[in-house]
């Protein structure tokens, strides 16, 4: 203990015996002092001038502090056996697994297995327009426009399975998603230029011919309304509203623009390009067979202008009205060219070729596009940018609220070689 200050500070301690011990060891050889702290040194002046007085004092000290540290140990101990059973009668629910791992971990029953949901909170945000904090730095939108919240990753997937389901190009064409504003693309317009050496000299053979393609991406918008009462009634099924309600919006938006789009402030659209016949094609031009009619003849010629490297991956893309014409087509020997599936799940086909169905695609009359062949993937570039958020606003609309979701979506042709059209055309 020489040369060693100890200060204890009694009123900090909880255990109600650690003061009453304290006090009965001063009292054996002093009388404690009126302050609050104690305060022990090896001072002569302090201490007496005996020997023994000192040894004595000294022994009682450390009899004062191990007293302290024993009591200090006993109330943390009970009070972590307390949490610890009230966190066991508050999740009573658990399973045993989980409490028998708490009984071992007693910290981490305590400070663990306590996630936050965001999806729990971007739902109760739904219902109530009530937002947790903790979860506002996970959910608030980035965009300064629109604000809102960000649609949690869980039910952004469901959006994204059914968008698929009713906006037939998003399911066909190829999908990336950036964090930029546009996505700029290298395409080579030209056939890469190869062969075999004749010489020992490499020849020219010509410059590739790239050009920059530069997809802009654009916002989107879709307003849902639901009276409060539904929106207390509903309960769990909310979230199923929410998701069927925006994706419904947005993909019928987002299909047509796919389509007719003329790339002011919305993605450009495939059937925007010119048709011309086969073999006049060229950079923003797309071949189509043109009939009076829809005919084997015709479906035919389209196959076989289709260059082979793209046949693999090829795909019909008609409207209802063709899709209905084409089940009613025979060849010579009176056999349908249409192929239905025999398996569930499995695509119908035409000439060999999965079809796809489009309402938005045009009915077949004249001066109409009303079928497109090819390759999708190749063809077409669908860009995402984030995703959606939603804001709620209980007040435009009253005594409706609206959930207000935007999204920036951009898409444009990027090969014109791997896609063919059917063109209607009488005379």
């Amino acid at each position: 203990m020489n040369n060693k200050s100890f200060n204890v500070d009694v009123e900090r301690l909880d255990p109600p015996n650690i003061k009453s011990t304290l006090g009965a060891s001063m009292n054996a050889d002093q009388k404690p002092n009126d302050s609050k702290h104690l305060s022990c040194s090896n001072s002569h002046n302090n201490l007496g001038n005996g020997s023994t007085t000192r040894n004595s004092f000294l022994s009682k000290m450390d009899e004062i502090i191990t007293d302290i540290e024993k009591s200090i140990s006993e109330f943390n101990t009970s009070k972590e056996h307390d949490m610890l059973n009230q966190s066991n009668t508050s999740n009573s629910f658990a399973s045993n697994s989980n409490t028998n791992n708490s009984a071992e971990k007693p910290h981490a029953t305590l400070y663990a297995e306590k996630p936050y949901s965001t999806q729990k909170a971007f739902i109760n945000y739904l219902a109530k327009g009530e937002m947790n904090f903790e979860s506002k730095g996970h959910l608030l939108s980035r965009d300064e426009n629109n604000g809102g919240y960000l649609v949690p990753g869980a039910t952004m997937a469901q959006i994204d399975a059914r968008m698929k389901y009713l906006c037939p190009l998003r399911s066909l064409a190829k999908v990336d998603t950036i964090k930029s504003e546009s996505l700029e693309l290298l395409i080579d317009k030209g056939a890469t230029d190869a062969g075999w050496m004749l010489t020992d000299e490499l020849t020219d053979g010509g410059y590739p011919d790239l050009t920059k393609i530069k997809i802009q991406t654009h916002p989107l918008y879709a307003k849902p309304r639901a009276s409060q009462k539904i929106l207390d009634d509903v309960g769990d099924a909310l979230e199923e509203w929410i998701i069927a309600k925006i994706a419904q919006k947005v993909a019928a938006i987002e299909n047509h623009a796919f389509l007719y789009g003329d790339g002011d402030r919305k993605p450009k659209g495939i059937l925007a390009y010119p048709m011309v016949p086969i073999g006049d094609g060229d950079w923003e031009k797309i071949e189509c067979v043109d009939s009076k009619a829809i005919s084997r003849n015709s479906l035919l010629n389209i196959v076989g202008a289709l260059k082979s490297e793209y046949l693999q991956n090829a795909t019909w893309l008609m409207s209802r009205s063709a899709f209905t014409a084409i089940q009613q087509i025979t060849d010579e020997l009176g056999r349908f060219l249409w192929q239905p599936a025999l398996v569930s799940g499995a695509p119908s086909c035409l000439l060999g070729y999965p079809v796809v169905v489009s309402d938005d695609m045009p009915k077949v009359e004249d001066n109409s596009t009303p079928i497109l062949f090819g390759d999708f993937a190749s063809t077409y570039q669908i860009v995402d940018r984030g995703e959606i958020s939603v804001l709620r606003d209980p007040y435009s609309a009253k005594p409706y609220v609206e959930f207000y979701a935007t999204r920036r979506v951009g898409g444009d042709v990027v090969n014109f070689d791997s896609v063919k059209a059917l063109c209607i055309r009488d005379g």
